[in-house]
């Protein structure tokens, strides 16, 4: 059988948040990782959290730092970090 194209990034995304959530539980918090309460979009959320990112390495961390180590643009890593802030 042919697995469809589509089946991988949802796998993908699977093991990357099942990942996540099982690191955060071994170190003795069984609840969601912080930066999913962010306001922004949830392919964001994603590659904060495979990044190892939460609020306060956000907060801690340059806009311009931000947007280097994702590789995003200077305005989205802005969008981050205003969100991370007003949380």
């Amino acid at each position: 059988m042919i697995q469809n194209s589509l089946e991988k990034p949802n796998m993908y995304k699977y093991f990357v948040v099942h990942s996540a959530l099982m690191v955060q539980s071994l170190l003795g918090s069984e609840k969601k990782p912080d930066v999913y309460d962010l306001a922004v979009a949830d392919g964001i959320k994603e590659m904060l959290v495979m990044r190892g990112f939460t609020r306060d390495k956000i907060l801690n961390t340059m806009v311009s730092n931000l947007a280097e180590t994702l590789h995003i643009d200077y305005y989205v890593a802005l969008i981050i970090y205003n969100s991370a802030k007003k949380m």
